[in-house]
């Protein structure tokens, strides 16, 4: 059992200090005596005959994912230090903020001046920390991460909308062959629609079906039956010059604008009905 030969009296506290100290090698000893309040530590550093008695102050949070440690700063600063995991980006914010005050990579520091909760965000690639921490003004707090929760990557899958195929060629030759069977031009548009419910076409097999069409009011109808159904739309200028009158191009560009606005026309909704 050691010998205690010296005692202090430092604020309201009597210790000692052990005999083993005093010699030429420098000791130190740190000690937490009762009563003190809590984080409070008195550091005794002996040489030879010299006495220095040091008050610290320091309060440490820590569980599976975090260390943090809090001390008194000379300078009364008040100071935020991530210092792990090297490498990784952190971000600070206030409480509300959406916008970060600090982003660095670690090791980094941060000098704040209102005390209050600060956000920090640790990041990287594939795993992620955050935490809400109380920041006391005059204190430096010093921030070791020891693991990241991980992020998992979201894929989103973009489904492109498939186009749909025109009529085959054999297909469109054998409608061609029926409506050219038919003697009358109502009985071809009633034809075209049977095949336009079931079929996509292309602004040059529209253009062959008005060769099967005489009267400009037919060829009008044909073109309303086939436009929903057109895989080509861009190209329906082309269709124009199957008519011989400017007054029935100019009903068919009327008649495109409404059904690409979505209106109904005065005879109800058409789409070639």
């Amino acid at each position: 059992m050691q010998k205690l030969i010296k005692f202090f009296i430092t604020g309201a506290f009597i210790f000692a200090v052990p005999l083993s100290l005093y010699s030429q090698e420098e000791g130190e000893i740190e000690m937490k005596l009762p009563g003190m309040e809590e984080g409070i530590k008195m550091k005794v550093k002996v040489k030879g005959s010299e006495t220095e008695v040091k008050e610290e102050y320091e309060e440490r949070e820590e569980t599976s994912d975090y260390l943090l440690i809090r001390r008194k700063t000379r300078d009364r600063s008040t100071v935020i230090k991530v210092l792990e995991p090297e490498g990784a980006i952190v971000e600070i914010r206030t409480d509300r903020g959406l916008l970060p005050i600090h982003r660095a990579d670690i090791p980094t520091m941060k000098e704040v001046y209102s005390p209050g909760f600060y956000k920090i965000i640790v990041a990287v690639k594939g795993g992620k920390w955050e935490k809400k921490i109380e920041i006391k003004k005059g204190m430096e707090h010093i921030l070791y991460v020891k693991s990241l929760s991980p992020v998992k990557e979201v894929k989103v899958k973009v489904e492109v909308e498939k186009k749909p195929e025109p009529m085959s060629s054999s297909s469109f030759r054998s409608l061609l062959r029926s409506l050219k069977d038919e003697s009358f031009e109502d009985t071809r548009l009633e034809i075209l629609r049977d095949a336009a419910d079931r079929n996509y076409f292309t602004v040059s097999q529209l253009i062959d079906i008005l060769e099967m069409f005489n009267f400009e009011d037919n060829k009008i109808e044909a073109c309303k039956i086939v436009y929903p159904k057109l895989v080509d739309k861009e190209n329906f200028h082309e269709v124009y010059s199957s008519f011989k009158f400017s007054s029935s191009k100019e009903e068919l560009r009327e008649w495109i604008k409404k059904y690409e606005k979505g209106e109904k026309e005065e005879e109800g909704w058409e789409e070639g009905w």
